[in-house]
């Protein structure tokens, strides 16, 4: 947008001026004289330009500044001066302007002209005009009064006008007007037409389009429509319909006849309207409009369609104003309802939810809007985002019908308060300990915690987000500076409130000490780490390299820090150096001693062998044991494996696998454990919370590793299927579904061993979770 040293306003505005003269001798009276005045006497701008000026004057008396406009009535004041503004000046402002400034001792007056150069603006152009066979037409176009030294053409389907070819004539034109005659028109006479307007600075065009045909009456309306009054009312029947030339109308019930009230046009497509005024009982009927167009040549068309006008009742509330709506703890989905009483009669309707400010846009907001209709009872519902309606506030359900509109207010409580946030550092492990005092009061479901730091005074940046089932944080960085914390809780209502802030210096933290040492037996790599407990480390793993040539190592694998073994694959046969380091947040660790092995193989080229399994007496017998023996190889990798029954090792004892080829043979010795008994499944209801409590007597006698419990539900007995699967560190579990009906639930541990007896078998109904 072109920015003009100039700037005039669309109207003229109040300035706030101070400009209070401070003399020395502040008694001593004086005329006005001007502080700010337009630039030029004669200020010329380019259409569309934003320009800029003011009349401003001093004087003792304060002066009065007026504005008129030469040839309007157009004359404004006020005490000191005025503003000139418009941010994309029209032509409208060409004119000639005096500024007068007067107090009691006399007058000032200061006179400009102002002139907007631009291409013609039309100020009169033509429709799209349909006319039936011998009709006439005049049409108009018009220049803009303040267009001067303009040329106007006329073009005839693209091609100049010429008079006397058809029916068209120009009657009358000038330089900002011309007026098109068509006389007795036939269809040869449908064209378009376009006029073009040009002066010094551009050119500008409009276009329009004369159809001259025939067109049979049509009825556009439904014929089953009706109109709905309120009693004592005024309203509009109406119908729509197509017809050249313009059809005549008349209404009627019964053996009354009435004259439309109006009707508008555009194009071919009518409608024309019957005005009942204090509408009663008696006005209660059909209404009928007879259409015919004028008579062309032997055609002659009418038709007539029937309305219907009909007495209802008014719209009423049934849910009382201010009514609140308070949300139970873990409503996922907050749901209101507006209830109403509409007649029945009313089928076209609207509903509008919205707050103080504005309507809920469903596809910006994500909410749901529904309602429900039995008879005159209309239930209107919205389900809103938690984070919509933190705090209490008024929510609007408007129903707008064609006769009348109710609005409902109601104000939602707020949700379950935000879990209250503290922060307590913790010295001697230089950790972050959360409290969340509303838990037990409160409990929030898929929340978690947001921590930040600043080395700034207040320009936090997010740390890290831990899940609200955790209270503890590891600051890893920024160490050996003084740095600010503080955390809120990020729930489904919103950000909660900042916790306290803590101010605290982190310790630069030594890595973990690596030590490898290898099992023959077992061919595995030991991984020890001395720093484990004075140090804990989070997120961090080990990467294993191994080398052919020494110090040419490459990397073999990584593993996380809660493993410590490492069974080597490859290379076979041949000396390899080992070494490892620890992957920590912080960058690597030192590398661990390098461990010098070599891993063992089967020469792919011996393809007769045999493999005996057996205890320290005799070998193992698969027909007599019902064990299962078999193998897998892959190049030079042979895997034996063995499946024994648990009364074979209730002890603990060596098995010996021996590995017999046509050269050579090979015995691997292992110790077998005796298994651990499944852990014992028990379950329990908990009523009030109506969850399910996990109780295992196992757990101090045998522990178990990576094991988890998976719990079952049936609607029907003994049609079980999987519900969900909890980790061993977890002994509760919160039924969801099936709602409102008997189920019956069971649970089992899987294990490494296979999965355990089932539980016992709990029968309970969830209830249905809804509003308070």
């Amino acid at each position: 947008m072109k920015l003009s040293r100039y700037f005039i306003g669309s109207s003229f505005r109040n300035y706030p001026w101070d400009v209070t003269i401070k003399e020395n001798h502040p008694e001593v009276q004086y005329k006005p004289y001007w502080i700010s005045i337009p630039p030029k006497n004669k200020m010329t701008f380019e259409l569309g330009e934003c320009v800029f000026f003011t009349c401003v004057a001093a004087g003792n008396p304060a002066p009065n500044v007026t504005i008129k406009r030469a040839d309007t009535d157009l004359e404004v004041s006020n005490t000191y001066g005025w503003q000139f503004k418009n941010y994309g000046i029209t032509k409208s402002y060409n004119g000639k302007y005096v500024c007068r400034a007067k107090n009691k001792l006399g007058a000032v007056e200061w006179h400009f002209e102002i002139n907007i150069e631009g291409p013609p603006e039309f100020s009169t152009t033509v429709k799209d005009t349909y006319l039936a066979p011998h009709e006439n037409k005049d049409f108009e176009i018009r220049l803009s009064e303040f267009d001067k030294n303009t040329h106007l053409h006329l073009m005839m389907n693209t091609q100049p006008f010429h008079p006397g070819k058809n029916h068209y004539s120009i009657v009358d034109q000038t330089e900002n007007m011309l007026r098109l005659r068509l006389t007795n028109a036939t269809q040869d006479d449908s064209a378009s037409f376009q006029v073009f307007a040009n002066n010094s600075q551009g050119i500008t065009i409009t276009n329009f389009f004369v159809y001259v045909e025939f067109t049979a009456v049509e009825i556009d309306s439904d014929t089953k429509t009706y109109f709905p009054f309120l009693e004592g009312t005024k309203g509009n029947i109406s119908a729509k319909y197509v017809g050249v030339p313009t059809p005549s109308t008349n209404w009627s019930r019964g053996n009354m006849r009435f004259n439309e009230t109006y009707m508008t046009t555009t194009g071919r497509e009518h409608e024309t309207f019957l005005t009942l005024i204090d509408f009663n009982k008696d006005d209660e009927g059909n209404y009928t409009v007879d259409i015919c167009n004028k008579q062309y040549g032997k055609q002659k068309n009418c038709q007539k369609i029937t309305l219907q006008a009909v007495l209802v009742q008014p719209s009423e509330a049934i849910t009382p104003n201010g009514t609140r709506f308070n949300l139970l703890k873990d409503a996922k989905k907050p749901r209101i309802v507006a209830k109403f009483k509409v007649d029945p009669k009313l089928h076209q309707f609207n509903i509008i939810w919205y707050n103080k400010t504005q309507p809920y846009d469903p596809n910006v907001s994500h909410l749901t809007t529904s309602y429900e209709r039995v008879g005159e009872n209309l239930t209107a519902m919205i389900e809103l985002r938690s984070d919509d309606i933190a705090t209490d506030h008024l929510v609007y359900c408007k129903l707008i019908t064609l006769v009348d509109q109710v609005t409902i207010s109601q104000t939602i409580g707020h949700f379950c308060p935000f879990p209250d946030v503290n922060l307590q550092p913790i010295p001697r492990a230089s950790l972050i300990l959360l409290k969340d005092r509303n838990a037990e009061t409160c409990p929030l479901h898929k929340y978690n915690y947001v921590f930040q730091y600043a080395i700034e005074k207040n320009r936090y940046t997010n740390y890290t987000t831990i899940p609200a089932s955790e209270d503890q944080l590891f600051p890893l960085y920024p160490r050996g500076k003084l740095s600010y914390w503080r955390a809120f809780a990020n729930t489904n209502y919103g950000p909660s409130p900042y916790s306290n802030v803590i101010e605290m210096t982190l310790p630069i933290t030594a890595f973990p000490d690596v030590n490898l040492q290898p099992i023959p037996r077992a061919s595995l790599i030991l991984l020890k780490d001395r720093n484990a407990e004075t140090c804990p480390l989070q997120k961090y793993n080990y990467v294993f390299q191994y080398a052919i040539e020494k110090n040419r190592y490459t990397n073999y694998t990584t593993i996380p820090a809660s493993e410590d073994q490492l069974y080597p694959l490859y290379p076979r046969g041949k000396l390899s150096y080992w070494r490892a380091f620890a992957n920590t947040n912080y960058g690597p660790s030192p590398y661990s001693n390098v461990i010098e092995m070599i891993v063992g193989m089967v020469d792919p080229k011996l393809h007769q062998f045999n493999i005996t399994w057996h205890n320290e007496t005799q070998p193992y017998d698969p027909i007599v044991s019902h064990l299962t023996t078999s193998y897998e190889r892959v190049g030079e990798n042979l895997n034996a494996m063995i499946e024994l029954r648990s009364d074979d090792i209730a002890t603990d004892h060596l098995v010996y696998c021996k590995l017999i080829t046509l050269v050579d043979q090979v015995t691997i010795s292992q110790t077998i454990g005796h298994f651990c008994p499944f852990p014992d499944v028990h379950l329990q209801p908990i009523p009030r919370a109506s969850l399910i409590l996990l109780k295992d007597r196992n757990a101090e006698t045998c522990p178990l590793h990576k094991y988890n419990y998976v719990f079952q539900y049936a609607i029907e007995k003994n049609r079980y299927t999987n519900y969900t699967t909890i980790p061993a560190s977890e002994d509760q579990l919160y039924p969801l579904y099936p709602r409102g009906k008997l189920s019956y639930w069971r649970a089992f541990a899987n294990t490494n061993y296979g999965p355990s007896p089932y539980s016992n078998v709990i029968e309970m109904t969830l209830p249905i979770t809804g509003m308070v």
